[in-house]
């Protein structure tokens, strides 16, 4: 067997190499969670991330993006943070 094919190694061989953050491109689909309730949003529940696409790439973490409610109505969003999770509004793979 060779041995990154070795279940016994897999483990240590992801903590010497952790997979590479996706850089964000337009087009992307990613999910959107929201901060706090936005009224104007349809939100059947709220466990539920939003289907979002990045329309602007600020920054490796900062995109724009156009987000569907859960009813597929279009809502914008601008200089939302990506890969990053602060406990606000956020966009993630």
């Amino acid at each position: 067997m060779e041995a990154g094919n070795n279940p016994a190694t897999a483990g240590s061989a992801l903590a010497a190499n952790p997979p590479k953050t996706i850089p964000p491109t337009v087009g992307r689909v990613v999910y959107y969670r929201m901060r706090e309730p936005d009224s104007r949003m349809s939100i059947y529940d709220s466990s539920t991330p939003l289907d979002a696409h990045i329309v602007y790439v600020h920054s490796d973490t900062c995109v724009n993006l156009v987000v569907f409610d859960h009813s597929g109505n279009q809502h914008q969003r601008t200089s939302v943070p990506i890969n990053v999770v602060d406990g606000g509004g956020h966009s993630a793979w």
